[in-house]
């Protein structure tokens, strides 16, 4: 058993597929296996076994014209409830300086399997760009003349970039944080898994709660009494014969655990209007005023103006 304080880092990986792979192997705790090649077989093993969540994590956008999306039928077969719907919860429009089109590689992979989509020369041209530079996620289209091209951030405008990029931050915290911030659901989170990483031989790590040192010594010994109870006994129900799946009933809120979240600038800023405020738990309010610190250094144009949520 050992007791830890709860970090964030801001993880800067430009290669799209090697941030996945570091996403991915987060959730089983297997980032000892990242190796410089590794990352395209992971990518490949990945969408074999349909599990495209992770996928979440690599972001992209275009810069479009007026015909790209304007003249698509959409034939979606849910009893024709969506017919002609384009839903925008994960791809996002802006038309401001430019007309830019953004979303993460899972949903530009669903998006091209509607039918008649592709019969926009524009979404053909992006499928196309996608294909060659990611082929291990999006299949082969038809040659075109020409090609789509990612627009480079330092193009945007402040407001255009909080829409269209992403950051992606890797936190260290107790299972109770980890619930709250898996309720931002248009983010991509990926997180250490219960169900397949088994807590055995004392490896089992707890987070100090951020209000630890405002009580006596009694209430301390106590916390950390209890937490000690919950592994021996997820151990005894190991050595019974269940399951990590199983065993995890009995695990706490305290315990540690990791993830990581994609989320675009301007999801991030919503997360800490919520989460930084007076009324938050104070675990993720302490975590997340941390994390503003750092978006204010390397973003201060859009998030300078959430300083005063740093106040005590």
């Amino acid at each position: 058993m050992k007791f830890i304080n709860q970090s964030h880092e801001i993880i800067d990986e430009p290669n799209q597929y090697k941030l996945i792979e570091k996403c991915g192997r987060t959730c089983w705790k297997s980032e000892n296996k990242i190796l410089p090649n590794s990352d395209l077989p992971f990518i490949t093993k990945l969408v074999k076994m349909n599990h495209l969540s992770v996928l979440e994590h690599g972001y992209i956008a275009f810069e479009i014209n007026d015909q790209t999306f304007r003249d698509i039928k959409l034939t979606l077969r849910y009893n024709n409830i969506l017919d002609n719907v384009i839903d925008d919860t994960f791809i996002s429009f802006s038309t401001m300086s430019k007309k830019i089109v953004s979303a993460n590689f899972r949903a530009w992979k669903e998006f091209f399997e509607i039918p008649n989509v592709m019969k926009s020369p524009g979404i053909k041209s992006i499928a196309r760009y996608l294909n060659l530079n990611y082929p291990e996620i999006f299949p082969e289209v038809d040659t075109l003349p020409d090609n789509s091209n990612p627009i480079r951030s330092n193009s945007l405008s402040p407001m255009e970039r909080a829409i269209h990029t992403t950051k992606s931050v890797k936190f260290i915290t107790d299972r109770g944080v980890s619930h709250e911030l898996c309720r931002h659901r248009q983010n991509a989170i990926s997180q250490e898994s219960t169900r397949y990483v088994k807590y055995n031989d004392c490896q089992m790590e707890f987070i100090f709660p951020v209000w630890w040192k405002d009580y006596p010594d009694k209430a301390q010994r106590k916390f950390i009494y209890f937490c000690d109870y919950c592994e021996q006994k997820y151990i005894e129900l190991l050595n019974l014969g269940w399951q990590p799946q199983q065993a995890r009933q009995i695990l706490p809120n305290s315990l540690k655990t990791e993830l990581i979240i994609t989320g675009t600038l301007r999801q991030w800023v919503h997360i800490f209007q919520l989460r930084c405020h007076r009324a938050a738990h104070p675990q993720i309010r302490s975590l997340m005023q941390a994390t503003l610190k750092d978006f204010i250094k390397i973003e201060p144009t859009i998030f300078k103006h959430q300083e005063y949520l740093l106040t005590k």
